[in-house]
């Protein structure tokens, strides 16, 4: 912030003409009677000190800046708190085209709040925005015939509500997006954004409360996509709920990795080790990799992914492992943290056998 404080003026001094005056004129000067001066006897012309010019010049430009600088502030916030109004007044337009550019500008608008934390309007927690925002959602869902366009909306809006602090509002469009019936991408983002706003409410050590929802996502972990049961474990594990506990568990024994993965790193959010051997293969197909002549392009960004959140599971869980576990997990980390191709796993893995050891 400018700082404000007024600037002093200098005090005019004392001019080199007056002192150069004899006391006998300087006696008609405070006549008022003006001295005939020769012009041989006037004092020599100086030219400007640095400081003048700096008083003269510089110090009422800055001024001049700090004032643009204030009015500019205030026109940003004045205009960011306009713009979001009059967006969530275009979302409810008859026009198609101005309803879909509201919802692209909000979710810049919220974005940007997001990032600015403290100094931000808190949009996410605005429940106009969010009931606006979550009634155009609901209003695009009951179009039984929408066009490819239609489905990539409602995808951006599914996404955008991931944005927002606002469960009570935001859970039930949500919960009606990820229903079997819907566009596969629609569901995918719907299921994120569950999962995106239940990790948030955890991390401020509350708990998401929304009934039947868990008993929703446990059907979604039952889907025939396998991409959509990945996302039902990874959501179902920021729940405390023993259903969603138990249904975790069954995972574990799932055909699909990813689904194994994600239901022992949900059940390692609740300091569970039964993903114990999830965990093992993981680590022993990572070590493999790690000795082989491509290790470097057989590292797909999903197997880095994986190691990565292992490696921290497995750090976190090491007051939880027997000794017997830790065992088994020390030789594929110490064979990781020496050969891995990619360096930050090496680093993690060296971090989690240290914290078993």
């Amino acid at each position: 912030m400018a700082d404000d404080t007024p600037i002093n003026e200098t005090p005019a001094e004392t001019s080199a003409y007056d002192s150069a005056l004899p006391e006998s004129e300087q006696a008609l000067e405070e006549a008022g009677i003006a001295p005939e001066l020769n012009p041989d006897e006037l004092p020599p012309v100086q030219p400007p000190s640095a400081g003048f010019i700096v008083q003269l010049f510089l110090v009422p430009g800055l001024i001049v800046l700090v004032i643009l600088g204030v009015y500019t502030l205030f026109w940003k916030l004045s205009s960011s708190e306009q713009d979001w109004r009059s967006l969530v007044t275009d979302l409810r337009s008859k026009n198609e085209h101005i309803r879909w550019q509201a919802a692209l500008g909000l979710a810049q608008v919220l974005k940007a709040d997001q990032e600015r934390g403290e100094k931000g309007q808190n949009l996410a927690s605005n429940s106009q925005v969010a009931s606006e925002l979550s009634g155009l959602l609901s209003v695009m869902l009951a179009d039984t015939a929408p066009s490819e366009d239609d489905l990539k909306q409602q995808e951006f809006l599914a996404r955008t509500l991931s944005l927002l602090d606002a469960p009570q509002t935001v859970l039930p469009v949500l919960r009606k997006a990820m229903e079997t019936q819907r566009d596969r991408e629609v569901r995918k983002y719907a299921i994120t954004s569950i999962a995106t706003i239940a990790d948030r409410v955890n991390q401020k050590g509350k708990q998401l409360e929304d009934d039947g929802l868990v008993t929703e996502l446990i059907e979604v972990s039952k889907d025939e996509d396998p991409f959509v049961r990945q996302l039902g474990a990874y959501a179902l594990g920021l729940f405390k709920e023993k259903a969603a506990q138990e249904r975790l568990e069954v995972l574990l024994a799932s055909g699909d990795n990813n689904t194994r993965i994600n239901a022992a790193l949900g059940l390692s959010r609740q300091k569970s080790t039964a993903g114990f051997q999830v965990f093992l293969d993981v680590l022993n197909d990572a070590a493999k990799m790690s000795s082989s002549e491509n290790a470097m392009s057989e590292l797909t960004f999903e197997k880095a992914i994986s190691l990565k959140n292992v490696l921290k599971a497995v750090t976190d869980l090491e007051a939880e492992f027997n000794v017997e576990q830790k065992s088994k997990l020390a030789e594929p980390l110490k064979t990781i943290s020496e050969e891995h191709p990619d360096a930050k796993s090496k680093i993690d893995a060296g971090v989690a056998l240290k914290a078993l050891s």
